[in-house]
């Protein structure tokens, strides 16, 4: 379990970082009070979906290491995880 556990703790530190920084650059927006930003697309993207993968991350590897197996299923979730990084990143970014 110890490459799982890595992996998932890179993967959910990624995740977690990224959810710290697109609630601040959310907060920032909210506190300019344009209007219309920041729109419900911008939330879900910046701040709702990197901590729906971390939480998932999170959860899985209390799940397998509180049963003690299936250690595959740490290891793809975790794996998926830093895969989807990649295309998340690019939309992130705006394609930069």
């Amino acid at each position: 379990m110890r490459l799982a556990n890595i992996l998932a703790l890179v993967s959910a530190t990624i995740w977690f970082g990224l959810f710290l920084v697109g609630h601040n650059l959310i907060g920032s927006l909210a506190d300019q009070h344009i209007t219309g930003f920041p729109n419900s697309g911008q939330v879900q993207m910046y701040v709702w979906w990197p901590a729906a993968v971390g939480l998932v991350v999170f959860a899985t590897v209390c799940l397998c290491n509180g049963l003690k197996r299936w250690r595959w299923l740490l290891k793809s979730v975790a794996a998926l995880s830093l895969l989807m990084l990649g295309p998340f990143l690019l939309a992130y970014s705006g394609g930069i």
